[in-house]
């Protein structure tokens, strides 16, 4: 997976800001595992990202299992701010 793409995003830097409040090394080429990441914790870390960027993550998307790379989430994150 390449997210060179985010590198530069305003939008990608913010969810990452957020996502290096609560994780250590955020790495958008690791997956949540690698960083020591379970379930529970991706849910509170979801309501974290739904409540600041004022979006709602579909229902199969809360599933941190879901997503391979950190990356993927911040991509996602990013369609739906830029969908509003």
């Amino acid at each position: 997976n390449n997210f060179d793409d985010l590198i530069d995003d305003e939008t990608a830097k913010r969810i990452i800001s957020l996502l290096n409040e609560s994780i250590e090394n955020v790495d958008l080429n690791r997956s949540f595992a690698e960083l020591g990441v379970n379930s529970l914790m991706f849910v509170d870390l979801s309501v974290k990202l739904e409540d600041a960027f004022d979006i709602t993550f579909d229902d199969e998307m809360l599933d941190v299992e879901y997503y391979d790379h950190v990356g993927e989430l911040v991509r996602y994150i990013k369609d739906l701010v830029d969908l509003k």
